[in-house]
């Protein structure tokens, strides 16, 4: 049985522009929820001490990419969500956090240069991914850490209302 379509797509203004401004991460707790409909996140129940923490990021740094992932012969299909951010600068108080970061399962919400938010990793969680720490050798390079994140999901992330109860944006 083929799957019905419902909509087709037309031209629309030119009024979209790339990028991520803010990045939130949350680390997974059993007893946290969320609630989604239509493919649109109204509510977050974060368990405990748990809350979304505020990375900003600098213009033209980040980057979040979903890769569609499917096999015509298992009959399977699979979203790979993947997100690359810039801290440029260290201090040991960073680094500490950053240890943290890397060991948990997590929620990530992406706020876009368009004001959108999206939550990566919302059933099979994100995940920190092979990440650097650097200083380049000329004076204006990066001295800071580049950190890689990726979640496989069933679908597409979730977009997240900008007045969703249970989280501040």
């Amino acid at each position: 049985m083929a799957c019905a379509l419902t909509s087709g797509v037309t031209l629309d203004c030119r009024d979209q522009v790339g990028g991520i401004k803010q990045v939130y991460f949350c680390e997974y707790n059993s007893g946290s929820t969320y609630t989604e409909a239509s493919g649109t996140i109204s509510a977050f129940t974060l368990c405990g001490s748990t809350s979304f923490r505020k990375y900003e990021q600098v213009a033209e740094t980040a980057t979040l990419t979903e890769q569609i992932q499917g096999s015509d012969a298992n009959g399977t299909l699979f979203y790979e969500q993947d997100l690359e951010i810039v801290i440029p600068r260290w201090n040991v108080t960073l680094r500490n956090e950053l240890y943290l970061l890397a060991k948990n399962r997590l929620w990530i919400i992406v706020k876009t240069a368009n004001d959108t938010y999206k939550l990566l990793g919302a059933t099979r969680f994100a995940t920190m991914q092979p990440s650097s720490v650097t200083t380049g050798k000329a004076s204006g390079d990066l001295s800071g850490y580049t950190l890689k994140f990726k979640a496989k999901e069933p679908q597409e992330s979730y977009f997240v209302s900008s007045t969703a109860t249970g989280i501040t944006l």
